[in-house]
């Protein structure tokens, strides 16, 4: 099903619910999710570097991690990553899922 989603048009609540309907499974979700980020959104080191540089305000970069901002423009540094997942029980940069308390 990745392979099926990767190159669509579908918004990022169209995305869910397609998933959705064809993924019962929390855990089978977040392994989903988990591989779609991984093959669909980029490290985006130029942000990362215009942070760093102080070219951008913080405003502007946490703007550009906001969780729509990264599903349509396919880039993120940490912080996007996490927010694209921010309903799950994520941690900086390494990430994990928390389910049935496991």
């Amino acid at each position: 099903m990745i392979e099926e989603t990767n190159n669509t048009k579908l918004d990022i609540w169209e995305l869910t619910d397609f998933v959705a309907e064809r993924i019962e499974s929390k855990k089978e979700l977040a392994n989903f999710f988990f591989l779609w980020i991984g093959k669909n959104i980029n490290y985006d080191s130029q942000t990362l570097k215009q942070i760093e540089q102080g070219i951008i305000s913080l405003k502007e970069f946490f703007d550009s991690q906001d969780e729509y901002y990264v599903y349509e423009n396919r880039k993120a540094v940490c912080l996007g990553y996490v927010d694209l997942n921010k309903d799950q029980n994520f941690r900086h940069g390494w990430n994990a899922v928390k389910l049935n308390n496991e």
